[in-house]
């Protein structure tokens, strides 16, 4: 892992436009050196990192940040920020980045959030469980099982822990090659295998 100013970003990252995500995880699972996730916010609004200036842009911050980023707030304690997020994203069901990586336009805005993403900063903020995200959670599972099973699995497994054991061992058993997904994502050119094992343990002991 590599630090600027107190912000991570992968080894095998080139910029900082993954650090809240990977700050978010690094919460989530009890990691050590886990920075202060207030940090990733301008005012109210969440940014990537605010050691670069790319990562910085409010515009460009995309869902699979969003869902790492609050549930790391929310191992953190931090519910009241993420309040401020469902509540204000609720009305958007979109995730703020209507700009892609390289500042151009996203022809029809940012990530969409579905049920189960909404569902989640719900949880993140120290809500109760909506039953149509519970129910969309259910079918992102099954539909990954059958069609994403080796691809990024971060979003999924922060959904399920946060949502409780019961969901986390409908993943496992849903998606038996969940351990080498993340070993393809995290020890490959992201080069943090230290990570990904404290990720193992975690949904290993849920």
């Amino acid at each position: 892992m590599i630090w600027l100013n107190g912000y991570p970003k992968d080894n095998g990252a080139s910029d900082c436009m993954d650090s809240s995500r990977l700050a978010g995880l690094m919460s989530l699972v009890g990691h050590p050196l886990t920075p202060n996730l207030s940090g990733y916010f301008i005012g109210t609004d969440p940014i990537r990192c605010p050691m670069e200036a790319k990562a910085s842009d409010i515009d460009t911050f995309s869902r699979d940040q969003l869902i790492c980023l609050a549930s790391g707030l929310f191992a953190q304690g931090k519910t009241e920020i993420c309040k401020v997020l469902y509540y204000r994203l609720l009305k958007k069901k979109r995730a703020p980045n209507w700009k892609n990586d390289d500042g151009t336009h996203k022809l029809f805005g940012g990530d969409i959030l579905l049920p189960h993403d909404l569902n989640h900063l719900r949880l993140c903020a120290g809500l109760s469980i909506n039953p149509i995200g519970e129910f969309f959670l259910k079918l992102a599972i099954i539909f990954n099982s059958l069609f994403t099973p080796m691809r990024e699995q971060n979003q999924l497994i922060c959904m399920c822990i946060l949502a409780g054991s019961d969901y986390v061992e409908y993943y496992k058993r849903l998606t038996p090659l969940w351990r080498e997904a993340l070993g393809d994502y995290w020890c490959g050119w992201r080069n943090e295998p230290e990570l990904c094992e404290l990720i193992i343990k975690k949904v290993e002991l849920l």
